[in-house]
């Protein structure tokens, strides 16, 4: 097996796994890489052995203890970025997703079991976009070298409670959807009666869109075809060239493709199709 946590009479407990990552318990008594999420096949048996003989740490100690878990498998990563030529994850981006992990785990099983990764995964995006150092989900990926495994269920999970504000160190984010909404009801002259409406449409297409995932592309980009849709729906009249000249969006085509698809998708819209009727 290699090195061990603990040397025994009676048991012998795995300490690294093969990736070089370092095993350490998890929430499920098992014991997981926190390089690559894989849990080792040591037996509960001997992990109750192990937390016995060092006895259970207390909720704070093992809080602190996944943080630093958490510090280490990104240090890791940043290390194997350099060898891969990708670019290192700066110390904010990275203080963030920790941040989220942490805040995030809480609400979500997954998190702490072999989809660990993905959430990570997810966590990085968001805080990319919270520092304005925007990573798409390929780079995501090859940063956390799990090329086999998608992240975007993760990101549409996140992104369903961000928008129900559930995520409290996600509110920045948040607030700057709101702002941008804002912003251009201002500059088209919206009567103010109507902005809440067109706000809490932009958050429900939004939502839509991540949870049937009708499109790949960044969030950036889908708050804005969403922010123009939630216009349109409200009566307001502004074209597509217009509004990438209000908020400065070079993405024209992208933006036309996400409202061409979300038109073809209608359906999924009921809060629209049941206004309407």
């Amino acid at each position: 097996m290699g090195d061990f946590f603990i040397h025994d009479d009676d048991y012998e407990i795995e300490r690294y796994c093969e990736c070089g990552g370092e095993y350490y318990p998890n929430d499920h008594c098992e014991l997981e890489c926190i390089r690559c999420g894989t849990i080792s096949t040591t037996s509960q048996e001997e992990i109750i052995f192990y937390q016995q003989r060092f006895s259970i740490q207390t909720n704070a100690a093992s809080i602190v203890n996944q943080q630093k878990n958490l510090e280490r498998f990104f240090s890791i990563h940043n290390k194997d970025a350099d060898q891969k030529g990708i670019k290192q994850l700066s110390s904010a981006v990275v203080s963030t997703a920790i941040d989220l992990f942490m805040e995030y785990r809480g609400k979500k099983s997954e998190t702490r079991n072999k989809k660990r990764v993905r959430y990570i995964g997810a966590c990085i995006y968001f805080a990319c976009q919270m520092h304005n150092q925007i990573r798409d989900k390929k780079e995501i990926q090859q940063f956390l070298d799990i090329p086999d495994r998608n992240i975007s269920t993760a990101i549409t999970d996140m992104e369903i409670e961000f928008n129900q504000g559930k995520i409290n160190i996600a509110k920045p984010l948040l607030d700057t959807r709101f702002s941008i909404t804002d912003k251009l009801c201002h500059l088209l002259k919206v009567d103010a009666k109507f902005v809440e409406q067109i706000r809490a449409d932009m958050l429900y297409v939004t939502e839509i869109i991540f949870k049937n995932m009708l499109t790949t592309n960044n969030s950036e980009i889908i708050n804005k075809a969403a922010i123009f849709i939630s216009l349109r729906v409200n009566g307001v009249q502004v074209s597509k060239n217009d509004f990438c000249k209000l908020c400065n969006t070079k993405r024209k085509d992208t933006l036309t493709k996400i409202i061409n698809v979300v038109t073809e998708n209608m359906y999924l819209f009921k809060r629209f199709n049941d206004r309407f009727r």
